[in-house]
């Protein structure tokens, strides 16, 4: 895979060209609580920097998880590596952290069909890295 993105999946394309210095922005779903983001940036100074499970959606990468883990990978200069799903890869929604079975009809949905109900305007958060991601095929999705 170059650094620049994968050509393999046909939704997963190497990143725009930008003046300046490579970097990228990928939208977190919520603002990090401040008790639980001084706990993931004290084990991330040990452990350094986190894979972070997103789609890539329209051209943006969505993260569907680790809205914690990319406030202090940004605190501290880390660039998040990625398991990227197509957004037609089906998930199972029990599996994240911030399913709730009384909000969701289905437990099982296509990535896009998440995305678009978990981002609302104005709760998203918006994190610019320098540098290029390193992304994976995650594990089931479309290749």
């Amino acid at each position: 895979m170059n650094p620049r993105g994968s050509t393999d999946a046909p939704w997963l394309r190497p990143l725009p060209e930008h003046e300046g210095p490579p970097a990228f922005t990928i939208y977190a779903l919520h603002e990090p609580t401040p008790d639980r983001l001084a706990k993931v940036r004290a084990q991330m100074l040990e452990l350094g920097a986190p894979e972070i499970e997103v789609v890539y959606f329209h051209g943006h990468i969505m993260a569907l998880e680790g809205s914690h883990r990319l406030a202090a990978a940004s605190e501290l200069g880390l660039v998040p590596r990625f398991a990227v799903h197509s957004p037609h890869d089906m998930l199972d929604l029990p599996r994240y952290d911030w399913f709730d079975p009384g909000f969701w009809e289905e437990w099982r949905l296509p990535a896009d069909f998440m995305v678009r109900d978990l981002f609302f305007v104005g709760q998203a958060v918006a994190y610019r890295f320098s540098g290029y991601p390193q992304m994976r095929l995650a594990e089931g999705a479309e290749s």
